[in-house]
């Protein structure tokens, strides 16, 4: 294997990372990210996440498609990583893949280094930047004398009196309406068993509604991770629950603890929902 591709630490390293991610939960999306094609792996389906994360990487890596490395650490785990210690370790194994161009400019665009501006600027021709000078000076003129050319309209006690019904402060502003979490709404399984979740409940079959929170800190927006508060009444659940959406679908699986959910290690509940159509 050539030597730009990576060694069992740095392997090791991925792995590692990938799982922290958590975009193994939606694993068919994750390979079309980075131009894999899901159904050419055996073994997507029927694994733990720690095997498939570890095949997967020394897939790629025995392979040696770099593009596809590339896209996962540049485009798929520097997002998430970016500001954590894990990114240096990211920049690392970018740079031996030699795809740390896109990734320190996906980088310099949301942190720019104060360095590379000073060395870009001394580049310049000293002539340029005389002219550049002048252009700003004038254009600085120019604006300060529409600014002044007419008086500003004078205010009185009458002009500033405004009834009730019409004063708006000038930091209010119409938002949008906020979008439902792609969980909420009515599941079923094909069994003739149901779910229905609303922003603050979750309701398994004719079971009482649960009220939980969401407890999601990093997400691609197909992962979601909840908290059921009122766990005498879990029945059917588990108090912690991991939802994977792809569309219509939704994987759900459960947890007895925080830790457990955040390493994807001894779930005691896995259940495919399908959405109902409306």
């Amino acid at each position: 294997m050539s030597q730009e591709f990576l060694s069992e630490n740095d392997i090791k390293e991925l792995i590692t990372l990938l799982l922290r991610s958590q975009v193994t939960r939606s694993r068919e999306a994750l390979c079309r990210k980075i131009g894999i094609d899901p159904t050419r792996l055996g073994f997507i389906r029927d694994s733990s996440d720690d095997d498939f994360a570890t095949q997967l990487i020394h897939y790629l890596n025995g392979i040696e498609d770099k593009e596809s490395l590339c896209k996962l650490c540049c485009l798929e785990l520097s997002p998430i990583f970016k500001n954590e210690t894990y990114g240096s370790v990211l920049k690392k194994i970018a740079i031996k893949l030699n795809c740390s161009q896109s990734f320190v400019k996906q980088r310099t665009i949301n942190n720019p280094n104060p360095d590379t501006i000073l060395n870009y600027h001394n580049q310049i021709p000293k002539k340029t930047q005389i002219i550049v000078g002048i252009t700003l000076i004038t254009g600085l003129a120019i604006s300060a004398l529409y600014i002044h050319r007419d008086d500003p309209p004078k205010v009185t006690a009458e002009s500033t009196q405004t009834s009730p019904s019409t004063q708006t402060s000038p930091f209010t502003e119409t938002l949008p309406p906020t979008e439902p979490l792609p969980y909420v709404g009515k599941w079923s399984n094909g069994r003739g068993e149901t779910l229905s979740i609303t922003s603050t409940t979750i309701r398994f079959g004719k079971d009482s509604p649960m009220s939980f929170k969401d407890i999601t800190r990093v997400t691609d927006g197909t992962i979601f991770n909840i908290e059921i508060t009122n766990a005498e009444n879990i029945n059917a659940l588990q108090k912690f629950l991991m939802l994977s959406i792809d569309g219509n679908q939704m994987n759900m699986k459960g947890y007895d603890s925080h830790g457990d959910m955040h390493l994807g290690q001894n779930s005691g509940l896995e259940v495919n929902w399908v959405r109902d159509s409306q």
